[in-house]
C-alpha cells in the first residue's frame, strides 16, 4: 500500500487519506504497470471543493454501475484528499498507457485569484513529495493533455488568473530541491555535580585515551558545560571527567 499519512500538514493543506480506495465501480483493482509519471488534471467545474470530488467518488465507487473514472489525489486551496492507493491504477487519463504508469492529480478550479494560487501551491508541494516518495523526475510531470489531447488542465494552459504551467512547473521544481530543515540542537544548560570517587582524573578530552591534566577528589563540586560520550567537561576549562563517578546536585 501507498498511503499518505492522514492529518499530516502539507504546504497550507490538510491531508486526508482515511477512506482510501483500491477497488470498486470506479477503478481497476489492479496494481500500476509502474509509478513512472504524474499526471495533472482541472476538475472542470468552478468553485467546488475537493470535498465535494471525495464523496462523489466515494458514492459512484458504490455503486454496481458506477462511472468508471477515477484519480489519486483531490486539492484545493485547504484540503489535498487521498483517493486511490497511489500503487493502484486509477481510470483518469483517457489512454491505458497512462492509467498504467501515473499517479493523478484533480485540482480544483476558482474564480477567485488567491484560492487558485493556494490550489497550485499544495499540489505542486504534493507532487514534489510524490516525486521524493516514487523517484520521478520533473520531465514526467505532464498535463493530462499528454496522454489524451484533451485540453486539461484547463486553467494551466489558458494561464488563467496569471498562473501558467511553465510558473507551475517551476513552482514544484523549487519545492522538489527543498532540502528538508534541520532542528537546531537544544542550548545546553550548565549543571553541577559532586564528584563520588575517591579520586578522579581529570582528561584533555572526553575518554581515557586522553591525556590526565589533573585529578578531583570525592565531594568536590563541579561545573559541567558541555557533555560527550558520557564525559562532562569542567567549566573551569581543566578538562573532561567521567559521568559515571559523580551525582548531579
Amino acid at each position: 500500500m501507498s498511503i499518505l499519512k492522514n492529518g499530516e500538514q502539507l504546504g497550507k493543506a490538510k491531508i486526508i487519506s482515511n477512506a482510501v480506495i483500491s477497488s470498486g465501480a470506479s477503478v481497476p483493482g489492479r496494481k500500476l504497470k509502474s509509478i513512472s509519471y504524474i499526471t495533472l488534471h482541472n476538475t472542470g467545474l468552478v468553485d467546488v471543493k475537493a470535498n465535494n470530488f471525495h464523496r462523489s467518488l466515494a458514492r459512484e465507487n458504490k455503486l454496481s454501475n458506477g462511472r468508471q473514472a477515477s484519480w489519486h489525489f483531490s486539492v484545493d486551496d485547504i484540503e489535498i484528499y487521498q483517493e486511490v492507493d497511489t500503487a493502484y491504477e486509477a481510470w483518469h487519463a483517457g489512454n491505458g498507457t497512462g492509467n498504467k504508469n501515473s499517479i493523478s492529480i484533480e485540482m480544483c478550479m476558482w474564480s477567485d485569484k488567491e484560492k487558485q494560487r493556494l490550489t497550485y501551491d499544495n499540489a505542486a508541494r504534493l507532487v514534489a513529495k510524490l516525486m521524493k516518495m516514487h523517484n520521478i523526475p520533473l520531465s514526467k510531470v505532464v498535463q493530462h493533455n499528454h496522454w489524451s489531447g484533451k485540453n486539461c488542465p484547463e486553467y494551466l494552459r489558458a494561464g488563467k488568473h496569471g498562473y501558467d504551467w511553465n510558473w507551475f512547473i517551476s513552482l514544484v521544481k523549487k519545492y522538489s530541491e527543498e532540502k528538508p530543515a534541520v532542528a537546531e540542537k537544544p542550548a545546553f544548560t550548565p549543571y553541577i555535580v559532586k564528584v563520588t570517587a575517591d579520586v578522579l582524573n581529570v582528561r584533555s578530552g572526553p575518554g581515557t585515551n586522553y591525556g590526565i591534566t589533573t585529578k578531583v577528589k570525592k565531594g568536590e563540586a563541579y561545573t559541567i558545560v558541555e557533555e560527550k560520550n558520557g564525559w562532562g567537561k569542567l567549566k573551569s576549562g581543566a578538562g573532561w571527567i567521567s559521568l559515571e563517578y559523580t551525582v548531579k546536585k
